[in-house]
């Protein structure tokens, strides 16, 4: 099915900053501010219910049409006063499904979660150093299992998280990476076509020798981590 876009919009008579904070902060304003049969409760489930990467769940009261959903904050501007959310769960997506470039996205900006579970035999652990280990400052510990071929440890810290335009950056400042390369940058996007996805990796490096090899070993290990995500999210999507 296509995906498609309805927008709207109203004139306001109350400040723009506060209408701004009444929205991003959703979850304790509108249970109070909304007649008492409309919200039952909103509850946040991970974060803070504020920042990306939060997720809530709305639960409505009897006789609204939707009963329940889960959604994922995916953007708070505030320079700008944009917020935007996924639904991820609920009553909405027995009528909607939702495109596979987000899910996508979510599970590689969401790494720190998914890829130890779901690829154990590649990833012993990710510990979040600085930061939350999702927006850009933060720095993340990787233990590495067997099916990595030459990297056991690495700490990375995120330059770029371009939730638009779906571009994740990030820099290696620690581990064996750098025994082989005096720099090394990684940059992965996802890119929407008409069924799925192409989902773009990239790196930028300085050779620590003239005899080490460009990382070639890296780049086959990356595309075999995505080829393994797609089937993941698949599996776990069906439903």
């Amino acid at each position: 099915m296509e995906r498609k876009k309805i927008e709207d919009e109203l004139d306001c008579k109350s400040n723009a900053n506060k209408i701004w904070a009444s929205l991003r902060d959703l979850y304790y304003v509108y249970p109070k501010a909304f007649p008492p049969g409309t919200y039952k409760s909103i509850d946040v489930l991970h974060g803070d219910g504020v920042h990306p990467g939060s997720i809530r769940v709305r639960t409505y009261k009897e006789g609204s049409p939707i009963t329940m959903f889960k959604e994922k904050i995916e953007v708070v501007d505030e320079e700008k006063k944009i917020f935007g959310f996924s639904i991820i769960g609920g009553d909405l997506l027995k009528d909607y499904k939702s495109f596979k470039m987000n899910k996508v996205w979510e599970s590689l900006r969401d790494f720190i979660y998914i890829y130890p579970k779901a690829f154990p035999h590649d990833y012993k652990s990710v510990e979040v150093l600085e930061g939350d280990g999702i927006k850009p400052g933060s720095v993340r510990f990787i233990t590495y299992g067997e099916g990595s071929p030459l990297v056991k440890v690495s700490k990375e810290r995120i330059e770029v998280v371009d939730v638009p335009n779906k571009i994740f950056c990030y820099n290696v400042i620690e581990g064996d990476l750098l025994k082989y390369y005096k720099s090394f940058k990684a940059n992965v996007q996802v890119v929407p076509k008409e069924e799925g996805s192409v989902l773009k990796w990239s790196c930028e490096f300085e050779k620590a020798t003239d005899e080490t090899p460009d990382p070639d070993a890296i780049k086959d290990f990356a595309i075999k981590n995505f080829k393994e995500l797609d089937d993941y999210i698949i599996a776990n999507n069906k439903a």
